[in-house]
């Protein structure tokens, strides 16, 4: 990995549309392609050093973990800082609900929601925990928690939502990668802090998410990244875009899912309104998994693969 390159090691494909920002910070994101080697990256151009050096830090410390994007090259010299990441070619979960809307239907089952839930969980927990990724899956599946690890300094994402949660086929570290589902990578750091950052007396140039999908409560901690794990599942079973009016109610997952209490409960508990309410992101792999479980006994498998236009038309379908 190198800090230093040059950028005529990459060729700008085409800029890209996304669904968040990082307040005036954001110049761009583009799809580029890395010449030696002809693989494809995003490049997030930001214009204030000071936020693409807490985002490449945030970045950097993550790069084990399969479920959080990972950088390859990045430079803050110039007018602007450009970092070059991991590129998803299944795109985002909110593309994949555009999709669905466009055919006026929803997932067959509750299988994918278990997968979006399983490995965002894994994602926040190593966020705030710092536990490596190998041993807190394996914890949940034995039935623990993991602690906080005495060295790690927890890092708050702030801005989880649809357009942040990428797929891929292409994830050899993720030790679920051999199911019918895509793995799921949290991308977009350009909001992440440490709980000091938002006590500081420069918290106001901290960068701001998409209030939309914010959680009730005025300063954020470990669990409002819970709450947007919860605001996830609710887009997604639901098809929406954003936040509807039913987040708060029994039918958070929409009527179709009823039937799944674990996951329906498990939701719910996430969306909690006071912070204290929620799972601490410790303990959420291992309700999660507890929860899977019950559900897949009753079913006997993962669930139903998605269709392959729900990846559009250039995703490479196994």
């Amino acid at each position: 990995m190198s800090a230093n390159h040059r950028c005529k090691e990459f060729q700008t494909i085409k800029k890209l549309t996304h669904g968040g920002d990082n307040g005036t910070q954001n110049a761009g994101i583009y799809l580029s392609k890395h010449l030696a080697t002809n693989k494809v990256y995003i490049e997030k151009r930001i214009v204030t050093s000071g936020y693409a050096r807490r985002e490449i830090q945030a970045m950097l410390l993550c790069q084990s973990h399969p479920h959080l994007v990972h950088i390859f090259k990045y430079h803050v010299s110039g007018p602007y800082a450009s970092i070059y990441m991991q590129h998803c070619e299944l795109g985002s979960l909110d593309a994949l609900i555009l999709r669905y809307n466009a055919r006026s239907t929803r997932l067959q089952d509750e299988g994918f929601l278990w997968r979006v839930f399983w490995d965002l969980a894994l994602a926040v927990c190593f966020l705030a925990t710092g536990q490596d990724y190998a041993g807190t899956r394996q914890r949940a599946i034995q039935g623990r928690s993991v602690q906080q690890s005495p060295s790690w300094i927890p890092f708050l994402h702030r801005d989880i939502k649809p357009g942040n949660v990428f797929m891929t086929w292409t994830n050899p570290m993720a030790a679920d990668a051999l199911t019918v589902y895509p793995s799921i990578v949290l991308g977009d750091f350009g909001c992440v802090v440490s709980p000091t950052d938002l006590y500081s007396r420069h918290k106001d140039l901290l960068g701001q998410g998409d209030p939309r999908f914010e959680p009730p409560e005025e300063t954020f901690c470990a669990q409002s990244d819970v709450f947007g794990i919860g605001v996830v599942l609710h887009c997604l079973a639901r098809m929406t875009h954003v936040p509807s009016d039913a987040i708060h109610s029994e039918l958070v997952l929409g009527r179709q899912y009823t039937g799944s209490l674990q996951l329906v409960q498990l939701a719910r508990h996430c969306l909690a309104a006071r912070p204290e309410n929620r799972p601490a992101p410790q303990h959420l792999p291992r309700m999660v998994f507890e929860g899977f479980r019950v559900w897949r006994q009753c079913r006997r498998n993962d669930g139903a693969a998605l269709p392959a236009w729900a990846f559009g038309l250039n995703a490479k379908i196994q």
